[in-house]
C-alpha cells in the first residue's frame, strides 16, 4: 500500500512540477493574467473584494459602477467560494489573483489524475492524460477568464464522485458530490456552472444504463436516488449564491432577448480542423488541440476498446461538439426553440467539454499500449 501511495505522490508532484515550470514567469510576479476580461472586469472585481475580505465584509454593493451594481450577485466575484477568501485574505491582490489561476490549474490537474486513476488507467497513462488536459485547450488555452477556471476545476472531481456513486450508492459519497457542485456555483460563472452540472449528468445517466441487468435493479435505482440527493443538497448549500443571483436575473436585459442572441458566439463549422492545423484557430476563431501524440492515442482508443469510458467520453465528446457548433447545430438550435430560453450566448464554450473527453480518450489510448 506504501508503495503504491508513493507513486501515486510521485506522479502529482509531477504535475505541480510541469505546471509551475510553464508558469514560472507567472509565479515569479513577472507576468500576470491581465488582458480582456481579466484587465476590464475580473482583476478590478477581485480588488474591490480582496479590499472587502481583508476587512471581513462582502461585495454586497459595488457603487464605483455607476449608480452602484450588486456585485455579489452578480456572482463572477465568487463571494462565497473558499479558495477566494483564502487568496484574498492572506495575500496582496496581485499575489492572491495570480496564485489563485497557477492554484486552480495545479488543482485540476490533481483532480484529473485522481479521475483517471479512478476508472482503471495505469499511473503513466493517467498522468499523460493529465498533461494533455492542462496544456491541451481545455486548460491551457480556452479559458478565457479566471470565473471559467475556477468553475471547471471541479468538473473532473465530480465524475470522480460520480464513479464512486455508480460503484456503490451511499449517503456519504452523494454529500460529496454535493458539495463539488456547490462549489461550482459558488465558483463565479453560473452559466458555466450550469454546464459542467449538466454533463455530470449525462456521464451519470450513461454510467447509469450501462451498469447491468435489470437483477440489479434495486441498486440503480439507489444510485439514482442518491444523485438526486446530490443535486438537492448542492442548491441548498449554495443557494446564500442562486437566490442572489436568480433575483438580480430579474432585471436583467437578456430576460427579453431575441433568439439569435442564443447563436452569437457559435463555433466556426471547420473549427475541428485545429485539432490537426492549431495554427488556424486565428482563422477559425476556435481552440481544439490535444497534440499530435494526443490525437493519436485517441484514434488508438476509439480503434482498440470497447468499454463504457469509450463510449461516454466519445459521446460526450460529440455531445459538446454539436452544442459548440451553436447555430449551425440542429441539437443546439433545437434546444433552443424547445425551452425559449435565449440568455447564454457564446456556445463555443462547450469545447472544454469536448476537450476534456479527448483529454480522457488519450490517456485510455496510452494505458492500452502499456
Amino acid at each position: 500500500m506504501k508503495q503504491e501511495m508513493g507513486r501515486e505522490i510521485k506522479w502529482i508532484f509531477l504535475i505541480i512540477v510541469s505546471v509551475l515550470f510553464f508558469f514560472s514567469e507567472v509565479l515569479f510576479l513577472q507576468k500576470g493574467f491581465l488582458s480582456g476580461d481579466h484587465r476590464l472586469q475580473h482583476y478590478p472585481w477581485f480588488s474591490l473584494y480582496s479590499e472587502g475580505i481583508k476587512h471581513l465584509t462582502l461585495p454586497w454593493w459595488a457603487r464605483f459602477n455607476q449608480c452602484g451594481f450588486p456585485l455579489l450577485a452578480e456572482g463572477q466575484v465568487g463571494a462565497f467560494y473558499p479558495l477566494n477568501f483564502i487568496f484574498a485574505f492572506f495575500l496582496p491582490t496581485a499575489w492572491g489573483y495570480n496564485f489563485s489561476a497557477l492554484f486552480h490549474y495545479i488543482l485540476a490537474g490533481f483532480f484529473f489524475f485522481l479521475y483517471a486513476r479512478k476508472i482503471g488507467m495505469h499511473p503513466t497513462a493517467a498522468f499523460w492524460g493529465t498533461l494533455v488536459f492542462l496544456f491541451g485547450s481545455a486548460q491551457g488555452g480556452f479559458f478565457y477568464n479566471i470565473t471559467s477556471q475556477r468553475v471547471l476545476t471541479w468538473f473532473p472531481l465530480s465524475l470522480f464522485f460520480i464513479e464512486h456513486l455508480l460503484e456503490k450508492a451511499n449517503l456519504r459519497v452523494a454529500l460529496s458530490l454535493g458539495i463539488v457542485f456547490a462549489l461550482e456555483a459558488f465558483a463565479g460563472y453560473q452559466q458555466y456552472a450550469v454546464y459542467a452540472g449538466g454533463f455530470a449528468l449525462l456521464y451519470f445517466l450513461i454510467g447509469w444504463l450501462h451498469k447491468g441487468p435489470v437483477s440489479r435493479a434495486g441498486e440503480k435505482g439507489k444510485a439514482l436516488f442518491y444523485f438526486f440527493i446530490a443535486v438537492l443538497f448542492s442548491f441548498l448549500v449554495a443557494l446564500p449564491q442562486w437566490g442572489p443571483f436568480l433575483e438580480l436575473s430579474r432585471f436583467s436585459s437578456r430576460r427579453e432577448l431575441e433568439e439569435s442572441f442564443a447563436y452569437i458566439g457559435s463555433m466556426n463549422p471547420a473549427g475541428p480542423l485545429t485539432l490537426f492545423f492549431p495554427s488556424w484557430q486565428g482563422i477559425l476563431g476556435t481552440e481544439l488541440y490535444v497534440g499530435v501524440l494526443g490525437i493519436f492515442f485517441v484514434i488508438f482508443t476509439l480503434f482498440n476498446s470497447k468499454n463504457r469510458f469509450l463510449w461516454a467520453h466519445g459521446s460526450l465528446f460529440l455531445i459538446a461538439l454539436l452544442l459548440a457548433w451553436g447555430g449551425f447545430s440542429p441539437l443546439y438550435v433545437g434546444l433552443v426553440k424547445l425551452t425559449h430560453f435565449h440568455a447564454f450566448r457564446i456556445p463555443v464554450k462547450f469545447l472544454f467539454f469536448a476537450s476534456f473527453s479527448l483529454a480522457v480518450l488519450s490517456g485510455f489510448g496510452l494505458h492500452m499500449l502499456l
